[in-house]
């Protein structure tokens, strides 16, 4: 379900070419900070963004622009988001998780398991 959110809210702002970088990414992480919710968001709204941006840095003729539509900007979008999430996203996820799996810990040894 997730994998489909990132990939609307990336589409929703830069079009197909966003679509493509948020399937891309939701669909190729399935480690413990990849898979929730701020994670789908993250990415849905960095790479709908950096599509824009990428297509407003990268001018082509209109002779090339289908290519760089369905495989280039993509292409690039995708690694991009792919270094953002495994140096950044998928870290911070980690760590919240693991952050709140100690917090349910250290409650449950507190309350003196009778």
């Amino acid at each position: 379900m997730y994998v489909v959110f990132g990939a609307y809210l990336a589409y929703s702002i830069a079009d197909r070419t966003g679509l493509v970088v948020g399937f891309f990414w939701r669909s190729s992480f399935n480690s413990v900070g990849g898979r929730f919710f701020f994670g789908a968001v993250i990415t849905g709204f960095a790479g709908g963004y950096l599509m824009n941006w990428i297509k407003t840095k990268i001018k082509v003729s209109r002779t090339y622009l289908p290519v760089m539509n369905l495989a280039i900007y993509p292409f690039i979008g995708s690694l991009a988001i792919f270094a953002l999430s495994y140096f950044v996203i998928n870290p911070l996820g980690a760590f919240i998780i693991n952050g709140i799996s100690a917090m349910v810990d250290t409650i449950g040894q507190m309350g003196g398991g009778h």
